[in-house]
């Protein structure tokens, strides 16, 4: 395990997630860290979900489709296993993440405000599942949305996945 736990780590230290292979391996790693959350590896609580977590924030905003897509799905699988909010820091974590991915919908990018938005439906979508109707609340204060708003996206959100 403590191979699995180097990869990302050496891959920056190595400067090897940079430039045209480094878009293979930012994809690659991707896939990497999603596979290694829905096995469910003992890693609660360990830094490396810091790493990957701050990684795949920075593959949700690159140009190439495939590496945004390859980061969104691991970064649900991410969230899911290892980030649900089960303490008062769990939930200030979750807030300030919503937070945060709100004001950075805010920007002239438009490569930026399609990474967050859709890391922010997915996000949704897993507060729905898990948190209920609680978490929509949470989610319609937070982006200051009319109640029913919410409810129509996760609807939506809910027949997508269906």
């Amino acid at each position: 395990m403590d191979g699995i736990v180097k990869i990302v780590p050496i891959l920056e230290e190595r400067k090897l997630l940079r430039g045209l292979d480094g878009e293979y391996m930012k994809q690659a790693t991707a896939v990497l860290i999603e596979k290694c959350s829905l096995a469910a590896l003992p890693l609660h609580h360990h830094e490396i979900l810091k790493v990957w977590h701050q990684l795949l924030e920075e593959c949700i905003v690159v140009i190439e489709e495939n590496i945004r897509l390859a980061a969104l799905q691991a970064l649900v699988s991410l969230w899911t296993t290892y980030f649900q909010p089960v303490s008062q820091a769990g939930f200030m974590w979750r807030d300030d993440l919503v937070n945060r991915y709100t004001a950075s919908l805010n920007t002239d990018k438009e490569i930026q405000r399609q990474g967050f938005s859709a890391a922010l439906e997915k996000r949704l979508e897993i507060v729905k599942r898990h948190e209920g109707r609680q978490g929509v609340n949470f989610i319609a204060r937070t982006l200051q949305l009319p109640q029913s708003t919410v409810s129509s996206i996760t609807k939506q959100a809910g027949e997508a996945m269906a």
